[in-house]
């Protein structure tokens, strides 16, 4: 606690406002791309009884979650140059760990959604006829289920 500083503004040697305008992009090419293959996966119905489309679906979804939750903090924070969201240090302090949390949680389940997927992509081509036996939908969804626990 002692060299802690409390002033919730960004250091002097970070362009706040360039790092928003690049987070501004990936923001939105994020949210486009996820959105799109998102949308294209849920379309066809027909591939939803595979253990593939199923992990596919929750790393998109994962990474909408950043999209949406993590991303949006982060400009509004790097282009003010400080924490806004609160009035005093003990609701800026409040917030930001909450907010952090938040981040932490879905860093986590981005990452599994990403390490599930790989998995499941090594097991279907290195084992691929036990996998046709052992894999199933309800499996990957019980996996899936777990991984967010």
């Amino acid at each position: 606690m002692d060299d802690r500083d409390d002033n919730f503004t960004l250091y002097a040697d970070i362009n706040g406002p360039l790092l928003a305008a690049v987070i501004s992009i990936e923001m939105i090419g994020g949210l486009i791309a996820n959105s799109f293959v998102l949308i294209l996966t849920i379309c066809h119905i027909k591939t939803w009884k595979q253990p593939s489309t199923i992990f596919l679906t929750n790393m998109l979804i994962s990474n909408l979650l950043m999209v949406l939750f993590v991303m949006p903090f982060a400009i509004l924070t790097c282009s003010s140059g400080q924490w806004l969201l609160g009035k005093t240090v003990s609701e800026k302090e409040a917030t930001c760990k909450a907010n952090a949390y938040t981040n932490m949680s879905i860093y986590i389940i981005a990452t599994l959604s990403l390490v599930l997927l790989s998995f499941d992509r090594y097991f279907f081509i290195v084992k691929s006829f036990a996998y046709q036996k052992h894999m199933t939908s309800n499996k990957a969804v019980i996996i899936i289920i777990i991984s967010w626990i």
